[in-house]
């Protein structure tokens, strides 16, 4: 048997795009296509690799962040999207607040 007959989907999709810092998508409105948590190379903690677009272009980025309510908010968006059955797809804005970053 060939492994292209097989149904076999990775465990996790690779995620692509030009590389961007967090303070470069701040305030602006995003469409998050992708996204994976990892063990953190820099840590003990976890590190959130997010793949997306900005509303207003089509080319793919990604950004890495180690922040835990954003890591906590994508699995929690990710749950509900899943539960209702549609692709993962999620138009937000990240924004800074004192010394952490959320979804909006």
């Amino acid at each position: 048997m060939k492994f292209s007959e097989l149904k076999t989907i990775p465990a996790i999709k690779a995620l692509t795009g030009d590389k961007v810092k967090m303070t470069d998508i701040l305030g602006r409105p995003i469409v998050v296509t992708g996204y994976n948590v990892t063990k953190s190379k820099r840590n003990d903690g976890e590190c959130l690799k997010m793949q997306f677009h900005y509303v207003d272009e089509d080319s793919l980025h990604v950004v890495f962040t180690g922040s835990q309510i954003l890591i906590e908010q994508i699995q929690q968006a990710a749950a509900e999207i899943k539960e209702l059955g549609q692709e993962f797809k999620l138009e937000t804005t990240v924004h800074s607040n004192t010394g952490y970053y959320t979804f909006t």
